[in-house]
């Protein structure tokens, strides 16, 4: 990625040489590494609408906001959709040992798994109960 600026106009970032020339043609100047820095790891989100470029060549970015954090309540809303999903590939998985047990052709690891999802499951829903509460 390259870095472009014009007077009163701002910095714009490009990823292609064709468009690179055409700026320099256009009387865009590329930055040099000192003035990339101040972009950071958001060089990829420099556009004339957050930068501005003085007269005197000076370069302002703003970034935009940052997303917020979660609140709590989302946190607890995601938790337990995680948690619904998880019970239902678990309700899903447990469709194949019980169709062999009920047709009788159970084997010993078919038991194990009921058994290994029965207590995933039991798990989930008292992790659920206890966020929902």
């Amino acid at each position: 990625m390259r870095l472009f600026k014009k007077k009163e106009l701002g910095v714009i970032n490009v990823d292609n040489n064709k468009d690179a020339s055409k700026l320099l043609t256009d009387g865009w100047e590329e930055l040099t590494e000192k003035e990339q820095a101040i972009f950071g790891d958001e060089a990829h989100l420099a556009a004339p609408y957050n930068t501005k470029v003085t007269s005197g060549g000076s370069i302002t970015f703003t970034p935009p906001p940052k997303s917020p954090e979660p609140t709590e309540t989302e946190l607890v809303q995601q938790r337990i959709a995680e948690i619904q999903q998880q019970l239902t590939a678990n309700d899903l998985a447990s469709v194949r040992p019980l169709r062999a047990k009920v047709a009788g052709t159970a084997t010993a690891e078919d038991e194990a798994r009921l058994v290994e999802l029965e207590e995933q499951a039991q798990a989930l829903r008292a992790e659920l109960a206890e966020v929902s509460a």
